[in-house]
């Protein structure tokens, strides 16, 4: 099996110019045998609506949407945004849209950056046994209201009387900048079965930063019905903080579970064990540079993660910037792993899209020089 890749270049010279061009056409001309898959280019890729394919997606044949080398956001806000492959969302209308049943399973969307202002950044429709569906290294930048009362930067919704192991958020940052109501929310609608319905999705390593006044930084909710359905979460290495947030963590019933470790919040709300609480102060101070959600120099996020390399579920050992995990003693909490550079990296571009960068890592001296086989 081979796939099929397609260059998306808004400037030209490329398969397609936009985002939905290519979507249209994978649609029908995709197979199991030989899917496409999207490789994005700097500019602005138009937003997006993921749709069924004419094959049921498997985990080696499905949609799959990444930036392509070189043209990525290297976890930067302060990047200038025409420099990497980019969606921007606005008036109201979602960045991505995801219509999630078994022709759209294993829908991996990785490395790209969306910028939203007044509009949800991602939205998604999870129906009966949805699996596999993942959003991977993304820096997500929401200013306004993220959309509205329903909003945010990344909002799910959740049907269907078949179990679902439905979506996978990881090694993500989102800022916030304006006055949402949430900036994650996994929501069930209505029970229809003869019994509780219990879904399962996985949040790993996502930094949630909010500057201006937010609700909830994670939001778990239903309807309550005779028989629901319920968004149960598995939450590791998630830091929510911000000056102005009425909850971190929040679920809208008792009976929705959510499990987990080494979670971070600037309220006492983190869910699970062994989680931590920064003051109003460092939360402030966080991100002096507002860059990928970094953590100052002696943050609490520093090496009090947990190990996710052998996860059950989407298993990894990467942050957003492709660096690898831990690089101190243990994995740090949050979508970055902080490097503890102590001076500006000196770089040599080597064959084989390898290179050496000169740095001065944490605990370790007598070996300065770290291989980064990703090239970024």
């Amino acid at each position: 099996m081979a796939a099929i890749i397609k260059t998306i270049k808004p400037a030209g010279g490329g398969d397609y110019t936009t985002l939905q061009a290519f979507e249209n056409a994978a649609q029908t001309a995709g197979t199991l045998a030989s899917p496409w898959h999207a490789e994005c280019y700097r500019g602005n890729l138009g937003s997006l609506s993921i749709g069924a394919r004419t094959y049921i997606a498997t985990p080696s044949a499905h949609p799959y949407f990444y930036a392509a080398s070189g043209e990525q956001h290297n976890g930067k806000l302060t990047q200038n945004i025409s420099e990497t492959a980019h969606i921007s969302a606005v008036g109201g209308t979602p960045g991505i849209i995801i219509e999630y049943d078994i022709a759209t399973n294993y829908c991996d969307i990785t490395g790209l950056r969306i910028s939203s202002n007044n509009s949800i950044a991602i939205t998604a429709a999870a129906t009966d046994s949805s699996v596999g569906h993942l959003l991977n290294r993304l820096l997500i930048e929401v200013t306004g209201n993220g959309g509205g009362t329903n909003g945010g930067a990344i909002r799910m919704s959740i049907t269907g009387t078949t179990p679902i192991n439905g979506l996978t958020i990881r090694n993500c940052n989102i800022t916030m900048s304006g006055n949402a109501t949430q900036a994650i929310r996994f929501y069930c609608g209505n029970g229809s079965a003869s019994t509780d319905i219990h879904h399962n999705l996985y949040l790993y390593n996502v930094g949630i930063q909010s500057t201006g006044t937010l609700t909830y930084g994670l939001r778990l909710s239903h309807n309550s019905s005779t028989f629901s359905y319920y968004p149960d979460t598995t939450i590791y290495n998630v830091a929510i903080t911000g000056t102005s947030i009425t909850t971190c963590y929040s679920k809208s019933d008792a009976a929705i579970v959510a499990t987990g470790t080494h979670n971070l919040s600037s309220d006492a709300t983190a869910f699970g064990s062994a989680n931590l609480q920064l003051s109003k102060t460092q939360a402030a101070t966080w991100t002096a540079t507002n860059d990928h959600v970094t953590p100052i120099t002696g943050s609490a996020l520093l090496d009090n993660g947990v190990d996710l390399s052998a996860t059950a579920i989407s298993p990894f050992s990467v942050d957003i910037l492709g660096q690898s995990r831990p690089l101190g003693p243990a994995w740090d909490i949050g979508g970055v792993e902080f490097p503890a550079v102590s001076a500006p990296a000196a770089e040599l571009e080597l064959p084989l899209r390898y290179r050496v960068i000169t740095r001065q890592r944490r605990f370790i001296s007598s070996f300065p020089y770290e291989i980064d086989p990703d090239g970024i």
